[in-house]
């Protein structure tokens, strides 16, 4: 029997917190202290002058108004169960079983759940993909209007603003195209929750007819893990449906730790946060310019102007192409970490770096002089010969008419109730999947349930598994065998 003498995440993370690493990860607080006291003393329950989150009109309910107020929305919701449970909820408020809603490619597997219990039918609208630095840009409006043009009993239609690598697609003529059909427009912003209070950022999508969007607190700003808000912008949103959807989804016992560090959070951002956040922006642009002139090395990998639709790029965001060191991404990501510095994300052949209000010069100069030595060590041990994409990245499945896409046979819900099986990858060919595959980061979906499984599809995978991406929604990760329609 083993001992009951240890506790192996307490340990990892006091094992992390010692080894003093540079975070350019999540959560934006960065490991500093956000003014919280003992995290056990504030543990409580709805008991009398705490309020309930599920039917607030105390505290909660007061907080939730301050968080409107800031954002300038009409009204704001309080989420513990981060981003997920506010798009979830926002499905389920805005869909009908077989009704089609209108869906970027793109979109994070959050919306993949909603769709699942909801029952709508996804009508994907495929996004701009740059494969030079394998960034996904955006939809175009005029790929919306011709998806409700052909699906005009659509329910919502959703968009992705920005993108986890910090691509901002101007939503103004998408947002007037949906208006004047009378269906809401859904925005993950789940990265963009700094976007208010700083002009040189992307402009927020409230601000471009958002009828309601969903804001990570903990990704951009100092909340805790786990936290996030939903913001309400038009009366396009049935609010006491959505209620009722968030009832659903949302724990009946939310964390009291969890409600404080979002109301310190907004509280943190309408005070100093705003002069953090300047001082984040400054330091931001100062390192991508410096990133931008550091000897033969092109580290910043930026989309060129596309005339299809006007893009605004988070500058907070690093988006690093270390493949024309000769390394691929998670080499690169290893080599760092011994440099004690930790990125967020790393791709086949890029890294994710990301600075917030909690970073300054300091965090810039480690930053450079760690992937100086990069560059060194690469030069070293390599070739000059830059890694190659065999299959276009990891973007190409969204890569217009060359695009490696799967196709749609049956809606996910139809598709994870049916019976399956377990096959090997190579037997997969041309089967219907009965499971999610997810790159992670960032989760947006590769397949979902009730699509089939090309060749090509599955040739990205194999490279995406050679080069060390992880995925998550499959019921083996390292997807030597996958779930299909039996």
């Amino acid at each position: 029997m083993r001992s009951q003498d240890s506790a192996p995440i307490a340990a990892a993370l006091q094992a992390y917190r010692e080894e003093g690493v540079l975070r350019l990860h999540m959560p934006g607080h960065k490991g500093r202290p956000l003014s919280l006291p003992d995290l056990a003393s504030l543990d409580a329950t709805e008991v009398p002058g705490l309020d309930d989150l599920h039917d607030a009109s105390g505290p909660i309910a007061e907080a939730q108004r301050l968080c409107a107020d800031l954002y300038g929305a009409r009204e704001s919701f309080f989420l513990v169960g981060g981003s997920t449970a506010g798009i979830v909820a926002l499905v389920l408020a805005n869909s009908e079983p077989g009704r089609p809603v209108i869906v970027p490619r793109h979109a994070h597997r959050s919306i993949l759940s909603g769709l699942v219990l909801s029952g709508a039918r996804p009508v994907w609208v495929e996004p701009l993909y740059d494969p030079a630095t394998d960034l996904v840009l955006g939809v175009p409006a005029d790929r919306y209007r011709q998806a409700l043009e052909e699906e005009p009993g659509a329910t919502a239609v959703w968009a992705v603003a920005p993108t986890y690598q910090g691509v901002a697609p101007d939503l103004t003529a998408v947002a007037a195209l949906v208006e004047a059909r009378g269906l809401p427009l859904l925005v993950d912003e789940a990265h963009g929750a700094h976007f208010p209070f700083d002009d040189r950022l992307p402009r927020p999508a409230l601000a471009q007819g958002a009828a309601a969007v969903v804001q990570s607190a903990h990704k951009t700003l100092a909340a805790l893990t786990q936290t996030a808000w939903l913001h309400i912008g038009s009366d396009h949103v049935d609010r006491e449906r959505l209620r009722g959807a968030l009832r659903l989804v949302q724990s009946s016992s939310p964390s009291y730790v969890l409600m404080a560090s979002l109301d310190l959070a907004r509280q943190h951002l309408a005070g100093e946060g705003k002069t953090l956040l300047a001082r984040a922006v400054d330091t931001a642009l100062n390192l991508r310019a410096a990133l931008s002139g550091h000897g033969s090395a092109p580290w910043l990998a930026v989309p060129a102007p596309v005339g299809e639709i006007a893009i605004q790029l988070d500058p907070t965001k690093l988006w690093l192409d270390v493949g024309t060191l000769g390394l691929t991404g998670p080499e690169a990501d290893r080599r760092l970490r011994r440099l004690g510095v930790q990125v967020e994300m790393a791709g086949p052949r890029h890294l994710l770096a990301m600075l917030t209000l909690a970073d300054g010069e300091g965090e810039a100069l480690r930053l450079l002089t760690a992937l100086k030595d990069l560059s060194r060590s690469a030069a070293a041990d390599h070739s000059s010969a830059p890694v190659q994409r065999k299959n276009g990245g990891a973007g190409l499945w969204l890569a217009g008419e060359s695009a490696v896409r799967p196709q749609p046979e049956l809606t996910p819900r139809e598709a994870l109730f049916q019976r399956h099986q377990s096959v090997s990858l190579e037997a997969a060919a041309g089967r219907v999947a009965a499971e999610s595959l997810v790159p992670y980061p960032p989760g947006v979906p590769l397949v979902m349930p009730g699509e089939r499984l090309t060749e090509d599809v599955l040739a990205w995978v194999r490279e995406a598994l050679e080069a060390g991406v992880r995925f998550q929604g499959a019921a083996d990760p390292s997807l030597q065998r996958i779930l299909v329609l039996a």
